[in-house]
Formats: structure tokens, sequence, C-alpha cells
């Protein structure tokens, strides 16, 4: 196709492989380097539609890069370590309440021992 933007190993092998054993197909993610704008996330999914004659398959594929939204979720991830590292090995005992329940969410295990 073209200047080769999609001459992408993984998506032939969806189309070749896996889409004639199924009809549909959900949430395929696919890396690949491009010449252009380099490494991206590639989140596919693929639905047979059903042709009158019988004779030819069509394919609805959908294609949506999810490069951000990978690093939004590695970004949030790594937050949540740093946080979940420092609530449990902080010397100071920490309780975190609900307000509306008025109730103990979350303590730390230092709080035990004061």
């Amino acid at each position: 196709m073209g200047n080769k933007q999609w001459d992408i190993p993984k998506l032939r092998q969806l189309l070749e492989t896996l889409l004639p054993r199924q009809t549909t197909l959900d949430d395929y993610e696919v890396e690949h380097e491009f010449a252009d704008i380099g490494r991206r996330t590639i989140l596919l999914n693929a639905r047979e539609i059903p042709e009158k004659s019988g004779k030819d398959r069509l394919i609805l594929l959908a294609m949506e890069d999810i490069i951000e939204s990978k690093r939004q979720e590695n970004l949030l991830a790594d937050s949540e370590e740093r946080y979940t590292r420092l609530f449990e090995t902080a010397n100071d005992g920490i309780v975190l309440l609900e307000k509306a329940d008025r109730k103990i969410t979350h303590e730390n295990p230092a709080i035990k021992e004061i």
C-alpha cells in the first residue's frame, strides 16, 4: 500500500490467521515501529460483515492509536506504587477516612503501633 505505512506484520497475522477462524476480534493490541512517527501501540477491533452472496468476506477494521493512554496508565501505576510505598513505610501513623460514611478506609502499619 502506498508508502507501506500500513505494512504491519501483526495486522497481516490478524487478517490472515486469526480472523478467518472467528467473525469478531476485540481489543487486539499491536505494537509497531513506524518510520515517520516511531513506535506506536494500536488497538484493533474487527468484525465480519455478512455479505449476501457469501462469496467474499467483508471485514470492518477499527484501528486506534493508544500510545498516549498507555503512557498515562504507566504514569498512574508508577504514582500508585510510590504512594503505596510511602503509605506502608511511613513512621507516622496514617488513617484514611471516608467522610460520608464516617468509616476508616485504610490505615498504615505504623498506626497499629501507636
